[in-house]
């Protein structure tokens, strides 16, 4: 069964938030409602087969850019602009 799920980026200077998920795709990048912080709504399979690690940071303007990531969208909060990037690896212990 496929569902989208939020997840909702950390409070911490770099943001970074790590799930494993199995077949993820990021449907939507925006502010979550509830707390008004950079969240990212991600569709996946829920099998029991979770096999990809997925790390998101949000970096701000000018910051330099994780290695091994990619650009998945931006999002306004105030005066302040996030550029949330994603880096998909093979989880621990996953066939």
């Amino acid at each position: 069964m496929r569902t989208v799920w939020k997840y909702v980026l950390g409070d911490d200077m770099d943001r970074a938030l790590n799930v494993t998920l199995s077949a993820p795709r990021i449907v939507f990048v925006g502010l979550d409602p509830a707390s008004d912080r950079p969240a990212v709504w991600i569709e996946h399979i829920e099998d029991g087969t979770a096999n990809v690690a997925v790390a998101l940071t949000a970096i701000g303007t000018g910051w330099v850019t994780p290695d091994h990531s990619s650009h998945v969208g931006s999002v306004i909060q105030g005066p302040f602009v996030w550029h949330i990037y994603a880096r998909y690896s093979r989880a621990v212990g996953a066939s």
